[in-house]
This record gives C-alpha cells, sequence and structure tokens, in this order.
C-alpha cells in the first residue's frame, strides 16, 4: 500500500474543498404576477372591495406548481413566489380592477374562488398552457355566480414565461369581471 507523501496530506483536503465548493445548488429565483408596468387603471362603474381570492390549498406555496399528468402535480427547482399566490392573485385583480383590499373596506365585495390556476405541460405533443378556471360574484348581488375558464398557450417552458402568462390571465378575468359588472347594476 503506498503512502501518501506529506506534500499531499496537505494539498488533499485543499482540493476536497474546493471541489465541495463547485457543487452548490444553483440560486433561487423569485416571481410575482405584478410586473413593472403599470396596470391601466379602468374606471369603476361602482365601489368594489376584492376579498381574497380563493384557490386549492396546494397554490397556496412559495413554490411554482406545473401538473405534467392528470393528477401528478410538480414543484419547478430553484422557482419560488415572492409573496403566497392567493394574495398575488388578490393584489394584481385589485390593481386591474383599480379597486380596494378588503382591510380598506367600502363599496361591495367581490368574491373569486378558483379551482385551477396552474400550468399544464403535456408529453404528448399538445400545446403547454396556463389555466386559469373558477367562478366570481359580487357578495349579496342578484344574480349567480359567474363561470370563468381562460387559458393561454406557453411558447415555452421558462418560469417566466409561465408568470407572464399567469398575470396575462389576471388581466383578462379583471376585463371579464369589468364586461360583467353591468349585469350586477
Amino acid at each position: 500500500m503506498t503512502q501518501l507523501t506529506p506534500h499531499w496530506r496537505l494539498l488533499l483536503p485543499a482540493l476536497l474543498l474546493l471541489l465541495a465548493g463547485c457543487a452548490t445548488s444553483p440560486e433561487t429565483r423569485y416571481y410575482t404576477l405584478m410586473g413593472t408596468e403599470p396596470a391601466s387603471q379602468p374606471e369603476q362603474l361602482w365601489p368594489l372591495t376584492v376579498t381574497r381570492v380563493q384557490m386549492p390549498e396546494y397554490l397556496d406555496d412559495s413554490r411554482l406548481w406545473v401538473r405534467s399528468q392528470g393528477y401528478q402535480i410538480t414543484a419547478l427547482a430553484n422557482v419560488r413566489w415572492a409573496e403566497s399566490l392567493p394574495r398575488a392573485t388578490t393584489r394584481s385583480l385589485q390593481q386591474h380592477l383599480g379597486t380596494v383590499s378588503d382591510a380598506a373596506g367600502g363599496g361591495e365585495r367581490l368574491l373569486v374562488d378558483l379551482d385551477a390556476f396552474e400550468a399544464r405541460w403535456s408529453d404528448s405533443g399538445e400545446q403547454d398552457q396556463v389555466v386559469l378556471r373558477g367562478q366570481w360574484q359580487v357578495a349579496g348581488a342578484e344574480g349567480s355566480a359567474q363561470r370563468i375558464q381562460l387559458q393561454a398557450d406557453l411558447s415555452d417552458r421558462n418560469p417566466a414565461t409561465l408568470v407572464a402568462a399567469m398575470s396575462g390571465l389576471l388581466k383578462q378575468l379583471a376585463e371579464e369581471i369589468t364586461r360583467g359588472q353591468a349585469a350586477y347594476q
């Protein structure tokens, strides 16, 4: 059996430390639903308060989830929301609708309950998409809840593309709610 010379005994731990430093994981990237562009402020037809958006519990998490198969969801590696998705969704709708937060009170209350707000990646050759599905209603107003189903195709699987598509669907939802306001007046 060969013995290491004193020179190698000193160099070996240094080399192992150097290699361990190269094995660090990639930096985590954080995303928000609100971009750097200010949202357009539509003319508010009546005082409206957006309550916290309801969505499935697994989405109330800092991770970005993708549905890859029927019942399977996967968290994207090294990608996180800067704030919880329900809170960010509520804030985005408030900004797009030009409304006040639930804490500020006043006006009628907009209730939004989402069944799905996620990316769907297909391995069968179908187009990858982001899907927003659920319902909205003005609390106490006459009329039933309005069902919504919006989707956007994804050009790639980059998390920034996914987040931009989700943000775009929230803008579409705000536009649908604005158009539907006339039904409640």
